[in-house]
């Protein structure tokens, strides 16, 4: 179904909810959705935030951390995982778009130290972060076992690796 096709009365019915209880709380589908990303972000964004080691600056380290999290989180909250990775590219929403690029900038934040950590800088970390993201989504659009996106992810990290860690 197709992120405009979406109704009160499907969200409703997905929920177990009468359609009365939904209004009641949301006033659109979209008010409803964006919440639910908010959620999604919010914890995704501190599962990320606690696994990076305090000063710590390496960028590969840094990439394993955040990846390992992010992996960890898709695992145990695979709705939510795909609210965060794979809704907002299906629905084109420019709204929806623009909270998920907030997020990928709070992670590229975790990368954010006095010293760079990559030859790049913030370019690089956005970057890493922006490919990690679309090898989840795709990962989970497609359906693909963990253990493949596991893999998939993986894949990313000689991109992570600056010049003093070669």
């Amino acid at each position: 179904m197709a992120w405009r096709d979406i109704n009160a009365v499907t969200v409703a019915a997905a929920a177990g909810l009468e359609v009365g209880t939904f209004a009641r709380h949301y006033l659109t589908v979209a008010d409803c959705g964006f919440d639910a990303f908010d959620e999604a972000a919010r914890e995704c964004g501190a599962v990320c935030a606690r696994s990076m080691p305090p000063g710590a600056r390496d960028c590969g380290e840094r990439f394993l951390r955040l990846t390992g999290a992010v992996l960890c989180w898709t695992v145990g909250r695979p709705g939510m995982a795909r609210m965060l990775f794979v809704v907002p590219a299906q629905s084109g929403d420019s709204a929806l778009l623009k909270r998920h690029s907030e997020f990928k900038q709070s992670l590229v934040a975790l990368f954010d130290r006095p010293d760079p950590n990559s030859p790049a800088g913030r370019t690089h970390a956005e970057f890493l972060v922006g490919l990690c993201c679309q090898v989840i989504g795709r990962g989970l659009e497609n359906g693909v076992e963990f253990t493949e996106l596991r893999r998939s992810v993986l894949e990313l990290a000689p991109f992570a690796v600056t010049a003093s860690g070669r």
